[in-house]
């Protein structure tokens, strides 16, 4: 909801297709959308005047994500993207996570090579539904799948360690 009422964002806006999947934000407050077909859609932060009346970010700009073969063709619908607090980006997937670091700036998700991270690194399950980036500078990794269903990646270690039903 904007300040001075709803708005609704579409292609027109910028968006690439009308299809949003997760809406959220990078460390900077920008609203940033996933849309179907593993576009990436981050709002422009210019200020517009709309009727005498600030509009923040009218328009949007769109990439497609640079993702290997078997996280682009897992499933859809469980996609959720957070920013650490170095900038790198955490996208889930049903095949585990892509994590692209060094990112700068949005198009550079659609030239980088992420690094992909499954059960063998750690994970709970490559199905991964959720992403939650700490104050710590960890995230955690969160599916659907007992008795283990949650992992952390500790940014000090850079390793993932499970929880479970096990740990309470």
């Amino acid at each position: 909801v904007a300040r001075y009422g709803m708005v609704t964002f579409r292609q027109d806006d910028g968006l690439a297709i009308n299809d949003v999947l997760r809406i959220g934000a990078d460390r900077d407050g920008t609203l940033t959308v996933i849309s179907n077909a593993w576009y990436i859609n981050q709002e422009n932060r210019r200020e517009q005047r709309h009727s005498g009346q600030p509009v923040s970010g009218a328009r949007f700009h769109s990439v497609t994500l640079n993702l290997p073969k078997q996280l682009s063709e897992s499933s859809v619908g469980n996609r959720e993207m957070v920013q650490d607090r170095q900038g790198d980006w955490w996208i889930s997937s049903g095949a585990g996570v892509a994590h692209f670091s060094g990112v700068r700036e949005l198009a550079d998700l659609a030239r980088l090579r992420p690094r992909v991270y499954t059960t063998r690194d750690g994970l709970a399950d490559d199905n991964v539904n959720r992403l939650f980036a700490d104050s710590r500078g960890d995230i955690w990794a969160s599916s659907y799948h007992p008795p283990v269903t949650l992992a952390r990646w500790t940014s000090s270690s850079k390793v993932w360690q499970r929880y479970g039903e096990a740990e309470g």
